[in-house]
C-alpha cells in the first residue's frame, strides 16, 4: 500500500511539476505575442498620423494613450515627438531601422527596467519632421514578469496539494 501510495503521489507531482515547467513558459510567449502585437498596432497607428496629417504628430497628445511608452525620431535620430508616460527618459533608437528601413522588434532597458520595443521606419514622403524617421513603441515588462511569476507558484501550490490529495486517498 505504501509503495503504491508513493507511486501514485510521485507520478501526480511529476505531472504538475511538468506543468510549472511549460504552462509559465507557454503564458509568457502568449503575453509577449499579445504585446508585441499591441506595440505594432499603435506603431502603425503613428506612422498613419505621420502620413496624413504630420504637422499634428509633433502637437500636444497626438501620441499618447493605452499607457505605452511612444518617441518619434527624425532620420538623423533627434526626437521630434514623445507620450509622457516616458517622463523623462528616452527611448534607445535602433539606428539599423534608420539605415536599413526594416521594423525591429526586440527586449531592451529603459533606466533598470525591462522593456519591450518595436521600432518601425517613418515614409519619407511629406514635409514633416519625423519624415524619414522612425517611431519607438515600447512598454515595461514588469506585468508580464509578475503574471508568469504567480501563475508559476499557483502551479506549484496545486503540486503540492496534489500529491498530498492523491497520497492520502491512494
Amino acid at each position: 500500500r505504501a509503495r503504491v501510495a508513493a507511486a501514485a503521489a510521485a507520478a501526480i507531482v511529476l505531472a504538475v511539476l511538468l506543468l510549472v515547467l511549460t504552462v509559465p513558459k507557454l503564458l509568457e510567449s502568449d503575453l509577449r505575442g499579445e504585446l508585441d502585437d499591441t506595440l505594432r498596432r499603435r506603431a502603425a497607428e503613428v506612422a498613419r498620423l505621420n502620413a496624413t496629417v504630420p504637422e499634428q504628430l509633433t502637437g500636444v497628445g497626438a501620441i499618447e494613450g493605452g499607457g505605452l511608452l511612444v518617441q518619434v525620431n527624425d532620420r538623423r535620430g533627434r526626437i521630434v515627438a514623445r507620450s509622457s508616460a516616458l517622463g523623462g527618459r528616452v527611448l534607445p533608437i535602433d539606428q539599423r531601422v534608420l539605415r536599413d528601413r526594416q521594423p525591429r522588434l526586440h527586449d531592451g532597458r529603459l533606466g533598470t527596467d525591462p522593456v519591450r520595443l518595436y521600432t518601425a521606419p517613418l515614409g519619407e514622403l511629406g514635409a514633416g519632421e519625423a519624415a524619414g524617421g522612425a517611431v519607438v513603441v515600447g512598454s515595461e515588462l514588469a506585468a508580464v514578469e509578475r503574471t508568469v511569476d504567480r501563475a508559476r507558484v499557483l502551479i506549484a501550490v496545486c503540486a503540492l496539494l496534489a500529491g498530498l490529495i492523491a497520497a492520502a486517498l491512494a
